[in-house]
C-alpha cells in the first residue's frame, strides 16, 4: 500500500541519516537529531532503528528534549530502577539500557506516549491491583523493579490499551478467575472475543 511504502521510504530515510553529518534544513536536521537519538543514544543498531522508525514513523516528529528522551528516561526509571533525570541514555547502566531498547524495539508505539496521561496512570494501575508477593515475583526480567514493571517489559503493549477501556476491565476479570495478576502480560493481548476462551483455558492447566 502507499502507507507501507511511505513508511519503508521513512525508515531507510532516518537509517541513513543517522549516519550522515547534520544537513541546512531545518526539518532534514530535525529528522537527523531524531534518527541519531534512535541510534547513538538509545544505541539501536540502523537496521533496527530503520524498523522502528518503519513501524512508528511519527517518533520522527516528536521531540527529543520534551518526548523521546523524557519518556525513554521515564521508562528506565519506573521499570528498571535508577534516576529519571539523566542529560543522555547512555548514562543508564548499559543492561538497563539494553532491556530499554528492546522494549522500544518490541513497541515502537511507546515513544509518542505522554509520561503523565499514559505511562504514569496505567503503570500505577498495575501496581495497585497486584498483591504484595505478585509485586515481589519479577519472573523472567530479574532487572524489573517489580512484578508490574515485569509484565510490562513482557508485553511492552499493556502501556498503550485504554486504562479503562481494556486494561482495568480485564484486571478485574482475572482477580475474580482467582489467576495471578502476571497473566495479564498475556491475556490483555488477545481480542476481545477470544478473551474469555483463553481465560477459560489458563484456569483449565492451573
Amino acid at each position: 500500500s502507499s502507507a507501507t511504502a511511505e513508511g519503508q521510504r521513512i525508515g531507510q530515510r532516518a537509517s541513513a541519516m543517522a549516519t550522515l553529518p547534520p544537513v541546512a534544513s531545518t526539518a532534514s536536521a530535525k529528522v537527523h537529531q531524531r534518527a541519531t537519538f534512535l541510534s547513538k543514544e538509545l544505541g539501536l543498531s540502523p537496521e533496527r532503528a530503520a524498523a522502528v522508525v518503519y513501524r512508528r514513523p511519527q517518533c520522527l516528529g516528536l521531540s527529543v528534549e520534551k518526548n523521546l528522551r523524557p519518556a525513554c528516561a521515564w521508562l528506565a526509571s519506573e521499570l528498571l530502577g535508577g534516576s529519571e533525570k539523566v542529560a543522555s541514555l547512555q548514562e543508564i547502566d548499559a543492561d538497563k539500557l539494553d532491556a530499554l531498547r528492546n522494549l522500544v524495539d518490541a513497541y515502537p508505539t511507546v515513544l509518542g506516549l505522554s509520561v503523565e496521561k499514559n505511562l504514569k496512570p496505567k503503570l500505577h494501575a498495575l501496581r495497585t491491583e497486584l498483591k504484595p508477593s505478585e509485586l515481589r515475583d519479577r519472573g523472567k526480567h530479574p532487572l524489573a523493579r517489580d512484578g508490574a514493571a515485569a509484565a510490562v517489559l513482557q508485553c511492552p503493549a499493556l502501556l498503550g490499551y485504554s486504562l479503562d477501556g481494556r486494561l482495568r476491565p480485564r484486571l478485574r476479570r482475572i482477580r475474580q478467575a482467582g489467576l495471578p495478576l502476571a497473566d495479564i502480560a498475556t491475556l490483555a493481548q488477545c481480542p476481545e472475543a477470544q478473551f474469555e476462551k483463553r481465560l477459560q483455558g489458563r484456569l483449565a492447566r492451573a
